[in-house]
């Protein structure tokens, strides 16, 4: 760029350097010509005076001749008749010198006239002439002008210098500006490199003055560019925030696949469920790596092919395990090509889970009922049909009809219990000493215990006091149903130990252990689902709803804690809950 410009400039600076030197030897010549002129009257003038004055004019003109410092001068003075009177040099023949256009028009009565033309040599003659009528002749003065490079070389010189002069100022100015012309539009270039790379923030400062006005416009316009870009990337993030915060809470597992079956996007949810930690808007990956699926693969190309949604169940493997997903795939298309699909995944597992527990809680709850309904129906018409029956007798029905009356009544107070600690309810917390309860709660079961001979007892890391705020009557009944259970399943005269302690200034941990005949490892797996029963025969002898054990897990959970066991057949059960109280 600098090179082009200097170049403009020194072909403008010769251009104009030629031109003023034209014009300068023009107006030169012309001064010299002039002053030529003026020497030339002056002479012509001197001599005709003198020759009408009287003076010879042979002595006039070789003295003029000898003295003149006019360049090549020569001089001729010719009768109307043709006679030469003089001619300095003597060179001339008279007829040739009569028939000249200068004498011609003397003769014909111009009294004075300047000619010039090119004699045969080439060189340019400038000749004056004037008549003098008293002599009836002509004198005619003639030089050969020569180009005054005494005057010229100066301004030459003058010119030649003020042109390199301008030529190093010039070079100076265009380096100056080129740089910064250049600096300019390498900011530019700079800016648009980043604006490539995702940097709409970018601005440039605005160009401004010779010789950058033609960009001027262009910065203007970049910024404005930079600017909106910005803004609509900005609301584009926005807009995906949006959608990935509201595709992010959905529950349900959602995948992105293009064409190529590679994993475009997917929910939080879908990389949790399947275990997968690469986020594929990071790096692209095939959606066989995520779900490890070849039957969802072939359905991804089905759908892809015919362009139709599929609605299908398939078993996929998870991190819990393989489950149930309700499966649709809708395909995507752009401007009526495949660009992928969507994959909707729904989770069967817990509806199918859920509709199998309460077939088996009302198919449970439906048989706890009946046994002591059949009985007391029973008996109710034992004694309604037979009006014999002995008062004894009688008697023993009705403590029968009351015992399974009392064992509905548990039954139903423990589905209530359940069904409250399951919907998470909270009320009536209150702050209250747990060693204090753990000793209410002995005393309460003594009797039970003395038939059993069972001894029951705290044990010493059980402080004195051990505030806790909660709802009192279901830590009760958390305790009651541990220890009850302890008693009622221990062996006769054997030992149940009660303790509690605070693992931290949040959470407590209370501990029932026995010596009694323990848990074989798969019935603790499902000790505490509802209506299990290690001995079922055994349990209902002993007035056991199933349900104990499912309430003390519920309320544990409630209060952000867990239930758990530690068995060994033969060498007793070690049950424990942690709260948060």
């Amino acid at each position: 760029m600098k090179k082009d410009l200097m170049r403009g400039l020194v072909l403008i600076l010769l251009g104009s350097l030629i031109l003023f030197l034209a014009v300068a030897a023009f107006h030169t010549q012309r001064r010299a010509q002039a002053q030529l002129e003026g020497q030339l009257l002056e002479a012509g003038e001197y001599l005709a005076r003198g020759w009408e004055s009287g003076l010879e004019i042979k002595d006039l003109s070789v003295a003029l001749y000898e003295s003149s410092q006019l360049p090549n001068l020569n001089l001729i003075i010719l009768k109307e008749d043709g006679e030469v009177v003089l001619r300095l040099p003597d060179q001339a023949n008279a007829y040739k010198e009569r028939s000249r256009e200068e004498f011609r028009r003397a003769f014909a009565g111009e009294d004075r006239f300047f000619i010039r033309r090119f004699e045969q040599s080439h060189n340019s003659k400038l000749y004056y002439t004037l008549f003098v009528p008293s002599k009836s002749s002509a004198i005619r003065l003639g030089v050969e002008p020569a180009f005054p490079w005494q005057e010229f070389w100066p301004l030459l010189l003058y010119a030649c210098l003020f042109t390199l002069l301008s030529l190093g100022l010039c070079h100076i100015w265009v380096g100056r500006k080129t740089k910064a012309y250049i600096a300019s539009l390498e900011g530019l270039r700079e800016a648009m490199a980043d604006l490539g790379q995702g940097n709409y923030a970018v601005q440039v400062s605005e160009i401004t003055g010779a010789p950058f006005n033609e960009v001027q416009a262009l910065s203007v316009e970049f910024n404005q560019a930079s600017k909106l870009l910005e803004e609509r990337h900005e609301y584009g993030l926005q807009r995906m925030a949006r959608l990935s915060t509201i595709l992010n809470t959905i529950i349900d597992p959602l995948l992105l696949v293009d064409k190529d079956k590679n994993l475009l996007y997917s929910n939080s949810q879908a990389l949790y469920v399947f275990g997968r930690n690469l986020d594929p808007e990071d790096k692209s990956y095939p959606q066989i790596l995520l779900t490890h699926s070849e039957e969802l693969d072939d359905l991804i190309d089905q759908s892809m092919s015919t362009g139709e949604d599929l609605d299908t169940i398939l078993s996929l493997t998870t991190i819990k395990g393989d489950l149930r997903y309700k499966t649709l795939i809708s395909p995507i298309f752009v401007d009526g090509a495949a660009y992928g699909v969507v994959v909707a995944l729904h989770d069967l597992t817990v509806e199918e889970e859920s509709a199998a527990f309460r077939r088996d809680f009302v198919a449970n709850v439906t048989h706890e009922l009946k046994t002591p309904l059949t009985s007391i129906r029973g008996f109710v018409e034992t004694l309604r049909d037979n009006p014999k029956v002995s008062p004894e007798q009688a008697q023993r029905f009705y403590d029968i009809i009351d015992v399974e009356a009392e064992r509905l009544e548990h039954l139903i107070n423990d589905i209530l219990s359940l069904s409250e600690a399951e919907q998470g309810k909270i009320k009536n917390i209150s702050r209250f000493d747990l060693s204090e309860l753990i000793d209410e709660v002995i005393v309460l079961l003594d009797d039970q215990a003395s038939d059993k001979k069972v001894s029951v007892y705290t044990e010493d890391s059980l402080p004195e006091c051990l505030p806790v705020e909660a709802e009192a009557d279901r830590i009760k009944q958390i305790l009651i149903n541990l220890i009850d259970n302890a008693i009622k399943y221990n062996k006769e005269g054997g030992k149940v130990s009660v303790t509690a302690y605070r693992l931290n200034p949040q959470k407590v941990k209370i501990v029932v252990k026995d010596n009694g005949p323990g848990i074989s490892p798969e019935a603790q797996k499902r000790i505490f689902e509802r209506f299990y029963r290690v001995d079922t025969g055994r349990s209902r002898s002993l007035g056991g709803t199933g349900l104990g054990l499912s309430i003390v897990k519920h309320i544990a959970q409630l209060y952000g804690g867990e239930a758990s066991v530690e068995s060994e057949p033969g060498h007793g059960a070690c049950f424990t809950v942690t709260m948060n109280i």
